[in-house]
């Protein structure tokens, strides 16, 4: 019985559950639900593409009706809680509202064929009846098809809203009648007994409007009754089951005067207009109904019956006590003035112009196309919708129906408008009725707009924060969706002024933010899983800002959440975007300015997981695990060795090393072997701060001696390896530019007798004095500049305000001057960058304490590391074996590397210590060799 509507809606409901709703604890358990179920949907539309949006908008439209079912029970459940009962309400009418414009979608988009009467015989039947080639006519004309879908769109809602029982034989909400209970019986007693005189004294159908009297007051209460039922019943489109209705209770001649155009009105449309081909589907039933037409001429009879219906509408509406009853005439008949005293809200008014307007130019159509009518007297021309209409042969409709009608769809909708108030349209009813209006006229550019502005609650695109609630926002967003996918269908059938191929033309921009901000939605509300199937409906630009944003939140969850929102990402969007979004992602956490080191280190070792989960990228893998080996080895605080070996043993892919470019295989085998050392370095140091009673102390030096005789060990077989070799740049080849970028922040010594570049704990981070300091250093490097021979050139620049302790340094050097190299070049923007990151660049006791190492040329890059990090690492050995020689003047292991560091030419390394390093080894060996003569003056 439900026609075309059912059958859509099932194949919506069969949809399969590729989602699992999210696992978290919120207050709106019913919202999550939602959204994960409009996941599932748009995964099938858009991913699968097993499901075409037209069929989804049913599956929609379910989704929120089942949703507000839920809501208005949880809100009976709370009607103690009053503000909590009304909000929940508010909530579930919302949700109608959004069920109802995805019916709207769904009516716009819909097939015309499952919208009017098909021709219920074959092409060898006579002729057609004026039911059919009013049914042709809308198929014909977009104006028409238009005004008919409103029609269908009112009417389903209406019929729905009704509750059908099939057991019953009747709506629900019309109310139950006895048999025969419009016979009048306590009028007929009243009369016999004359005990009223104020009552009509005849009992025909004609004796209210003939004598102007009421009935008895039982009866004008069930008349009234029965007339709600029959205006609710035609307000459906179901005339046959008004007309059935009046038969139930005996009012056998009043079904009769509602059938003047059949059963099924004159112009059934979506359900009932398939009823209506099956019951006119016989040859027997056809033949009655055409048979009647050719003899008395095609609207002979229904123009009289449609005039009889006009006068009986005056005449019962001007005595005031039959509203309902005039109101149902008069859609008979397409009288607007006196349908909308009847209606009760906007989708009633609506209804009542686009019914009576729809109804009227038909009718003046066909009366052109009647060649046997018997002429009335009066013949008039009428404009209908802008044109001008044939002459009404017999004279119907009048001029007073003609003038209470709009002249184009836009007149109807400000006629519609003037029936609801200004506060009405800042409310949600309000809003979704103007989107609503606007679909219907076509304005699909405009529909987004306002929902961006709905949205924003302000200037469109300008806001930040969303001016509306989570329903209008998922709304908004999927709406955008689907009209993007309805309208860029070749086979569209909707009309549309809006310019949806340019993907950045309005429409498509609003719909790309739209998406933008459901995302940031379901981010904020954790709702991961959902994010990667909206993700892949923006373009490339939003995209990527957007899902960085995304991945950004992660970067404190677990590495099984975020290995899962990688694989979710790979699932759905382009290999390719997704690549790009990971290395976007890693490269701005490596970039990370917080001031806390604690949290840069980790926000740098968490980005260099996301690129480490992708399978195919070994090559960039092991080129980032360069990168963060060289930055963090470069920083070189506490806490930093730990980090970085966690970095290369635990998150580092093991495949890396065997797929991975040689270069970058050789110096990350090269970066473990430092990690070692500093491992085993970091140990001895901790031991000395365990805490052990007094007669411990001897276990706590001998625990300290046996770890500093493994890492002076270690650091002694880097140094004689020639760890990081590098002989010169008379190798590398010719390059046009290179760049180097270093992000540091400012650190300071506490205590100047005690403090060491070995001990990063005795800095501090000084924003106060950073502009003081990147003063200094620019004059020094600009010193550097004037006495280079090369084209170098460099710029040093704070950080913003709110991050003022750090500031960046750009070091480059452009095509060689004529007679000088390009490894002269090279080596001089080392040098500088070294002598930088040692802090010779810096007001005495400053020092840069590493963040970002960055450079255009690998050579340079690994040059730096190794003129930084091996005078640490002879420090190092230096510091252990000072300690070692305090329980043993035979000690002979680390003293080469005095003797090394003291050697220049090229088995020498004295050119890769600065002058405070210099001093520092030499006064390290000075304590190794005061430890050992106290030894021996002990020993004499």
């Amino acid at each position: 019985m439900r026609g075309e509507l059912d059958q859509d809606k099932a194949r919506a409901s069969a949809f399969p559950l590729p989602f699992q709703d999210d696992l978290l604890e919120t207050d709106n358990l019913a919202e999550l639900s939602l959204e994960s179920e409009f996941a599932r949907i748009v995964e099938q539309v858009f991913v699968s593409k097993s499901v075409d949006a037209e069929t989804a908008c049913l599956a929609l439209e379910q989704a929120c009706k089942n949703q507000a079912e839920k809501i208005q029970g949880e809100a009976r459940e709370n009607m103690h809680r009053l503000g909590v009962s009304r909000d929940m309400e508010t909530q579930a009418n919302e949700l109608k509202l959004e069920s109802q414009t995805w019916r709207l979608l769904w009516h716009l988009s819909s097939d015309v064929e499952s919208l009017v009467q098909r021709q219920s015989v074959t092409s060898a039947s006579p002729g057609k009846t004026s039911r059919e080639i009013a049914a042709s006519l809308i198929q014909e004309e977009k104006g028409l098809l238009q005004l008919a879908k409103i029609i269908y769109w009112l009417e389903s809602m209406s019929q729905d809203a009704l509750n059908w029982s099939e057991e019953q034989g009747d709506y629900s909400e019309v109310g139950r009648f006895a048999k025969n209970e419009g016979l009048l019986q306590e009028t007929k007693h009243a009369i016999e007994r004359g005990v009223d005189k104020d009552i009509v004294t005849e009992l025909d159908p004609d004796a209210v409007s003939r004598q102007d009297l009421p009935l008895a007051a039982d009866n004008m209460e069930d008349e009234e009754r029965l007339m709600k039922g029959v205006w609710k019943l035609v307000r459906c489109g179901c005339t046959h089951h008004a007309t059935d209705l009046c038969c139930h209770v005996g009012e056998y001649w009043r079904a009769s005067s509602l059938l003047g155009s059949g059963r099924y009105g004159g112009l059934p449309v979506g359900n009932v207009a398939q009823e209506a081909t099956e019951y006119y589907r016989t040859e027997e039933a056809f033949e009655e109904e055409y048979a009647s037409e050719v003899e008395n001429g095609r609207l002979f009879h229904i123009n009289i019956w449609k005039w009889t219906c006009f006068v009986l509408s005056k005449k019962l509406s001007e005595s005031g006590r039959y509203t309902m009853e005039a109101a149902v005439y008069a859609v008979m008949c397409g009288f607007i003035e006196h349908i909308l005293p009847a209606c009760e809200s906007w989708e009633d008014v609506l209804w009542a112009y686009s019914k009576a307007w729809l109804d009227v130019q038909i009718h003046c159509q066909l009366s052109g196309l009647s060649t046997e009518a018997r002429m009335l007297d009066v013949q008039d021309k009428f404009n209908v919708g802008g044109a001008k209409a044939a002459a009404s042969p017999t004279g119907w409709p009048v001029s007073e129906v003609m003038e209470k009608l709009p002249g184009s769809i836009e007149e109807m909708f400000a006629n519609v408008s003037s029936f609801w108030s200004g506060r009405e349209r800042q409310s949600a009813p309000g809003h979704f009725r103007i989107l609503q209006e606007k679909m219907v006229l076509g304005k699909f550019e405009d529909v987004l707009l306002f929902a961006l502005s709905l949205v924003f609650d302000q200037d469109l695109l300008k806001g930040e924060e969303p001016g509306c609630g989570p329903i209008l926002i998922r709304f908004a967003a999927h709406l955008g969706l689907w009209l993007l996918e309805i309208l860029s269908n070749t086979e569209c059938k909707v009309q549309s002024t809006a310019d949806v191929a340019n993907e950045f033309g309005v429409f498509q921009d609003s719909v790309n933010r739209l998406v933008q901000i459901y995302i940031v939605h379901l981010i904020e509300n954790r709702k991961n899983s959902l994010i990667p199937v909206y993700a892949l409906h923006l373009r490339r630009g939003l995209l990527d800002e957007t899902y960085c944003i995304f991945l950004d939140t992660l970067s404190k969850a677990s590495f099984e959440e975020r290995q899962e929102a990688v694989h979710l990402g790979t699932s759905y969007l382009p290999r390719d975007d997704f690549s790009r979004i990971i290395r976007k992602v890693t490269v701005a956490s490596r970039m990370n300015r917080t001031l806390d080191h604690a949290a840069y280190v980790a926000a740098k070792i968490r980005s260099s997981e996301w690129i480490c989960m992708l399978d195919d990228t070994h090559s960039e893998v092991a080129e980032h695990a360069c990168l963060v080996s060289r930055e963090l080895a470069l920083l070189d605080t506490i806490g930093t060795s730990d980090s970085l070996a966690y970095f290369l043993h635990e998150v580092l892919p093991e495949d890396v090393i065997e797929r991975g470019a040689e270069e970058a295989i050789t110096e990350i085998l090269e970066w473990k072997a430092w990690l070692d050392f500093s491992i085993s370095f970091s140990e001895w140091r901790r031991c000395g701060e365990e805490e052990y009673s007094a007669e411990q102390d001897d276990l706590m030096l001998l625990h300290m001696k046996e770890r500093a005789e493994v890492s002076l060990a270690k650091g002694l077989q880097l140094v004689k390896t020639a760890w990081m070799q590098f002989t010169s740049f008379e190798n590398v080849q010719e390059v046009p530019s290179s760049e180097v970028q270093l992000l540091v922040s400012v650190g300071k010594q506490l205590d100047d007798e005690s403090a060491e570049i070995l001990d990063p704990v005795s800095f501090v981070y000084l924003p106060d004095e950073t502009r003081e300091v990147e003063e200094y250093a620019r004059i020094e490097l600009e010193k550097w500049k004037a006495d280079s021979p090369t084209s170098m050139d460099f710029s040093i620049r704070a950080c913003p305000s709110e991050q003022s302790s750090l500031f960046e340094l750009n070091l480059s050097f452009f095509t060689a001057s004529e007679g000088v190299s390009t490894s002269s070049s090279l080596e001089k923007i080392v040098s500088v960058a070294t002598s930088f990151l040692k802090g010779e660049l810096m007001p005495f006791g400053y020092f840069p304490i590493v963040r970002v190492f960055d450079s255009t040329s690998h050579e340079i890059a690994r040059e730096v590391c190794r003129r930084v990090c091996i005078p640490r690492l002879c420090l190092k050995c230096l510091q252990l074996r000072s300690f070692l020689c305090t329980f043993d003047n035979t000690v002979q292991a680390g003293s080469e590397i005095v003797q090394l560091a003291a050697r220049g030419g090229e088995k020498g390394i004295s050119y890769l210590f600065s002058t405070n390093e210099a001093r520092q080894m030499l006064a390290l060996e000075q304590q190794a060799c005061c430890a050992i003569l106290r030894h021996d003056n002990l020993m004499l």
